[in-house]
């Protein structure tokens, strides 16, 4: 059975309620769009606040932190004697050797992997179902065990040892191993799969802030939790140290200062993280007793990089050693934080009036011309190796005041999609069956008598949409634009499309 972790105040730990209240200020005015914050401490859950719509029991891609996750199963194949460290992964895997294969790739061992030093500096194309056979195929640079390449494919390719060794996929190895020993709902978990159907060990995992936040206690733990050994301390010690260097990485400042088992060292001495592109994180911080785990979208110019500086610079020093005795009860300021983090929020409410002609008019549906626009953030079609086709079609239902809707028709199937015009948003359950995420929340406000704003914020992932919709005499005219869309690169990705009145 999950047992709920406990929750105290901070002063019952040695911690000031107004230092986190601090730490919440500073990360909302860093410009990064905060989602969900846990800080634990004793293993006790001190502080918690998800900001609107982002919720506690609300599924979140991890990204890159998925690798911590990868990165365990391969500890428990190692505690169980199922893998070597030493182990070649192309006699894991003789069925996808070519014919040819380079000498330093059959050199590559499990090792190499978990610590990104297999010698190449490319990936295969992960959009392809044959990734894991490419994979064999790519020149090395250097010898396996030099240089540092930060690899997701490297790190799927390990979730693909896990279902090799134990025929079972990753979630399903984990199950009984992990989850149901540190208190993770695994029936809450989702995994995005490769083109051919393996685990995306690199980034496909949709968990809850708080799942992470348990994985990492249980390494703080050294591998221990209520009082079972579920990790041996000698996985837990190699993995959370300095096992390569990175300082080749071209990274944030904290991605150049050494690499565990896919994991990261950070700047304060003996503080490691889990680690997700946008700035999904999990960190370890041995010396206060404390784990921090993070879920946000580090915006274009605003890199992750700066939340960890706060943490270092602004949360740190004011963070007790692990043995400091208890601070007197503080109610007042207890009661600050515990309402602060229960209003939290991703943005203001915004309301205007609907216009008397959609009044008049109901409802209205375009046929539009050619586009490449998806209901599903563009994202996710080059992970999944999805083509972007278009929206055929878009209605819209004026007619009820705080809530419209809209219809996109995508690939002949009708997406519908209340609209929150009161200031907040609505919750919507349907997209594409193939995409993993699910959850959309949707809210507009008319910025002009003719042209309707509408966000959609995808909250199980990173990711948000903007539609401006002008609408003329018989015709309207679209503007899309998407943040952080683009795998490689944060950029925003605009597209203007026209549609015609459906008569």
């Amino acid at each position: 059975m999950r047992r709920e972790l406990e929750r105290t105040t901070p002063e019952s730990t040695g911690v000031r309620s107004a230092d986190i209240l601090h730490l919440v200020d500073e990360l909302e005015r860093c410009g990064t769009q905060m989602h969900g914050l846990m800080i634990l401490r004793h293993g006790k859950v001190i502080a918690e606040g998800w900001w609107s719509p982002f919720a506690p029991g609300m599924r979140h891609g991890c990204q890159s932190l998925t690798k911590t996750y990868t990165s365990t199963a391969i500890g428990l194949l190692y505690d169980e004697g199922l893998v070597r460290l030493d182990e070649k992964v192309a006699d894991i895997f003789p069925e996808y050797l070519p014919e040819q294969v380079q000498d330093r790739i059959r050199r590559i061992t499990v090792r190499d992997a978990l610590c990104m030093s297999c010698g190449m500096y490319r990936m295969p194309d992960v959009t392809s179902p044959d990734w894991l056979r490419e994979y064999f195929t790519i020149e090395t640079e250097k010898e396996p065990g030099d240089g540092f390449f930060y690899n997701s494919a490297t790190s799927s390719m390990l979730a693909a040892v896990v279902r090799k060794k134990t025929g079972k996929s990753l979630l399903e190895y984990l199950r009984p191993k992990l989850f149901d020993k540190i208190g993770i709902d695994a029936d809450n978990l989702r995994i995005l799969p490769m083109p051919d159907g393996a685990d995306n060990g690199g980034g496909g995992l949709f968990s809850t802030t708080e799942d992470n936040a348990r994985l990492m206690q249980l390494y703080l733990n050294r591998g221990v939790w209520d009082g079972e050994r579920v990790l041996s301390e000698e996985w837990v010690r190699m993995a959370t140290s300095r096992q390569n260097s990175t300082e080749e990485d071209r990274g944030i400042r904290d991605c150049r200062l050494g690499y565990g088992f896919q994991m990261w060292m950070c700047r304060p001495e003996g503080v490691y993280r889990a680690d997700g592109a946008y700035g999904q994180y999990s960190i370890v911080f041995p010396e206060q007793d404390m784990v921090v785990a993070i879920n946000e979208t580090a915006r274009l110019g605003v890199w992750p990089q700066k939340v960890l500086d706060i943490l270092w610079d602004e949360f740190m020093p004011r963070m007790p050693e692990k043995d400091a005795c208890p601070l007197p009860e503080d109610p007042e300021a207890a009661e600050t934080l515990r309402l602060r983090m229960k209003g939290l929020r991703t943005a203001p409410a915004v309301y205007a009036p609907i216009p008397e002609w959609a009044k008049e008019t109901g409802t209205a549906g375009y046929i539009l011309e050619e586009n490449h626009l998806s209901v599903a953030p563009g994202t996710y079609h080059g992970l999944l190796g999805v083509r972007k086709t278009k929206i055929e079609r878009a209605a819209f239902s004026f007619r009820l005041c705080e809530t419209m809707q809209i219809t996109f028709r995508q690939d002949g199937e009708d997406y519908v999609f209340d609209v929150g015009m009161d200031g907040n948003g609505r919750f919507n359950e349907k997209l594409p069956a193939w995409l993993v995420p699910q959850k959309t929340y949707v809210r507009g406000v008319w910025e002009g008598e003719k042209r309707l704003t509408v966000w959609f914020c995808y909250p199980e992932t990173c990711f948000e949409k903007k539609f401006t919709f002008t609408f003329g005499k018989d015709k309207i005219e679209i503007v899309s634009e998407e943040e952080n869309s683009s795998i490689a690169v944060q950029d925003v990705v605009t597209e203007r499309v026209t549609g015609y009145k459906d008569k």
